[in-house]
């Protein structure tokens, strides 16, 4: 018997999103309660879908869950934060980018931690700022890496993104940006 419920809420960041069929999505979610969590969400690509617009990747929003034998089918969302002033530059939807596949690629499914979370919303957050972040998100990915049980980079020239797609072993596919 399964100790998850029948239905369930979680809130969530939107990694990524895949279209399925005619109508369906699956859309995966960086969220708080449970870690990185993979979902359908079905009719979402319908014109009349009330969900269309917030399952965007980078939107921070709650997710309301039905458990299936497979995968967990996203019913309802609620957006919290659609972080609309990074995704009026390009530089910026690059960096958003680049992170959302990072986080995508260092956390495996099922894995919780709060406080990760919270670091990655923060990043996000400190992103929207008109100020200049580079450094500062660097920082905070060494922070999430080491945090995860992986070594520290040590090389300061390489980037972030080409250190994860070695510990991964996967290419990323997002643009470049922190060299710094």
């Amino acid at each position: 018997m399964s100790t998850q419920p029948k239905t369930y809420t979680v809130t969530a960041l939107v990694l990524k999103r895949v279209n399925v069929g005619e109508a369906d999505r699956i859309v995966t979610l960086f969220t708080r309660e449970q870690g990185k969590l993979v979902c359908v969400a079905k009719g979402v690509r319908q014109i009349t879908s009330t969900k269309r617009a917030s399952l965007e990747p980078g939107n921070y929003l709650k997710a309301f869950l039905v458990t299936t034998k497979s995968l967990p089918i996203l019913t309802q969302t609620q957006l919290h934060n659609d972080f609309n002033t990074l995704k009026k530059d390009l530089s910026k939807i690059r960096q958003l980018q680049q992170i959302l596949e990072i986080v995508d690629a260092l956390f495996v499914e099922g894995q919780a931690e709060e406080i990760l979370f919270d670091e990655v919303l923060n990043m996000l957050q400190r992103l929207a700022q008109p100020q200049p972040v580079n450094g500062y998100i660097r920082s905070r990915l060494e922070y999430l890496i080491e945090n995860l049980g992986y070594p520290k980079p040590t090389d300061s020239n390489q980037s972030i993104a080409d250190y994860v797609s070695q510990l991964v072993d996967k290419p990323m596919k997002s643009w470049k940006f922190l060299k710094i």
